[in-house]
Protein backbone atom coordinates (compact mmCIF):
# COMPACT_ATOMS: atom_id res chain seq x y z
CA UNK A 1 0.00 0.00 0.00
CA UNK A 2 1.41 3.40 -0.93
CA UNK A 3 1.73 6.23 1.57
CA UNK A 4 -1.11 8.06 -0.16
CA UNK A 5 -3.36 4.98 -0.07
CA UNK A 6 -2.57 4.47 3.63
CA UNK A 7 -3.37 8.10 4.39
CA UNK A 8 -6.68 7.81 2.55
CA UNK A 9 -7.56 4.58 4.39
CA UNK A 10 -6.71 6.10 7.75
CA UNK A 11 -8.74 9.23 6.99
CA UNK A 12 -11.68 7.06 5.98
CA UNK A 13 -11.46 5.09 9.22
CA UNK A 14 -11.19 8.29 11.25
CA UNK A 15 -14.26 9.74 9.55
CA UNK A 16 -16.17 6.52 10.20
CA UNK A 17 -15.12 6.49 13.85
CA UNK A 18 -13.56 3.06 13.38
CA UNK A 19 -10.92 3.08 16.11
CA UNK A 20 -10.68 -0.73 16.04
CA UNK A 21 -9.75 -0.56 12.34
CA UNK A 22 -7.02 1.97 13.12
CA UNK A 23 -5.68 -0.20 15.94
CA UNK A 24 -5.57 -3.20 13.60
CA UNK A 25 -3.54 -1.27 11.01
CA UNK A 26 -1.25 0.16 13.70
CA UNK A 27 -0.64 -3.31 15.17
CA UNK A 28 0.10 -4.70 11.71
CA UNK A 29 2.62 -1.92 11.11
CA UNK A 30 4.34 -2.56 14.45
CA UNK A 31 4.38 -6.33 13.85
CA UNK A 32 5.98 -5.89 10.42
CA UNK A 33 8.52 -3.19 11.28
CA UNK A 34 11.45 -4.45 13.37
CA UNK A 35 12.37 -0.93 14.55
CA UNK A 36 8.85 -0.48 15.95
CA UNK A 37 8.45 -3.99 17.36
CA UNK A 38 11.06 -3.14 19.97
CA UNK A 39 8.75 -0.40 21.31
CA UNK A 40 5.46 -2.29 20.93
CA UNK A 41 4.46 -1.97 24.59
CA UNK A 42 4.73 1.80 24.39
CA UNK A 43 3.28 2.30 20.92
CA UNK A 44 0.30 0.01 21.43
CA UNK A 45 -0.63 1.27 24.91
CA UNK A 46 -4.06 2.76 25.45
CA UNK A 47 -3.12 6.42 24.93
CA UNK A 48 -5.64 9.13 25.83
CA UNK A 49 -5.43 10.52 22.29
CA UNK A 50 -7.24 7.40 21.07
CA UNK A 51 -7.94 7.41 17.33
CA UNK A 52 -5.54 10.29 16.76
CA UNK A 53 -2.70 8.23 18.24
CA UNK A 54 -3.52 5.22 16.08
CA UNK A 55 -3.75 7.39 12.94
CA UNK A 56 -0.35 8.86 13.81
CA UNK A 57 1.18 5.39 14.26
CA UNK A 58 -0.23 4.37 10.89
CA UNK A 59 1.03 7.37 8.95
CA UNK A 60 4.12 8.95 10.49
CA UNK A 61 7.70 7.91 9.79
CA UNK A 62 9.31 5.02 11.62
CA UNK A 63 12.11 7.34 12.76
CA UNK A 64 9.63 9.76 14.33
CA UNK A 65 7.81 6.96 16.17
CA UNK A 66 11.10 5.54 17.47
CA UNK A 67 12.20 9.00 18.62
CA UNK A 68 8.88 9.53 20.40
CA UNK A 69 8.98 6.10 22.07
CA UNK A 70 12.56 6.70 23.21
CA UNK A 71 11.50 10.03 24.72
CA UNK A 72 8.70 8.28 26.59
CA UNK A 73 11.31 6.04 28.21
CA UNK A 74 13.82 8.82 28.88
CA UNK A 75 11.27 11.17 30.45
CA UNK A 76 9.57 8.36 32.36
CA UNK A 77 6.23 9.22 30.77
CA UNK A 78 5.64 5.54 30.14
CA UNK A 79 5.61 3.93 33.56
CA UNK A 80 5.56 0.22 32.76
CA UNK A 81 8.87 -0.54 34.42
CA UNK A 82 9.20 -4.07 33.07
CA UNK A 83 8.57 -3.00 29.49
CA UNK A 84 11.00 -0.08 29.79
CA UNK A 85 13.67 -2.31 31.30
CA UNK A 86 13.27 -4.85 28.49
CA UNK A 87 13.60 -2.11 25.88
CA UNK A 88 16.64 -0.55 27.55
CA UNK A 89 18.28 -3.97 27.78
CA UNK A 90 17.46 -4.66 24.16
CA UNK A 91 15.31 -7.66 24.96
CA UNK A 92 12.43 -8.60 22.71
CA UNK A 93 8.92 -9.03 24.04
CA UNK A 94 8.39 -12.08 21.84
Amino acid sequence: MTTKEMSEKVLSLMEAGDEDGLIEIAQDRVDNTPELKKYEDIIMSDWAEGAEHWAWVCTTTVDEIVEWASEMIETDLFRDGAACLDILLGESND
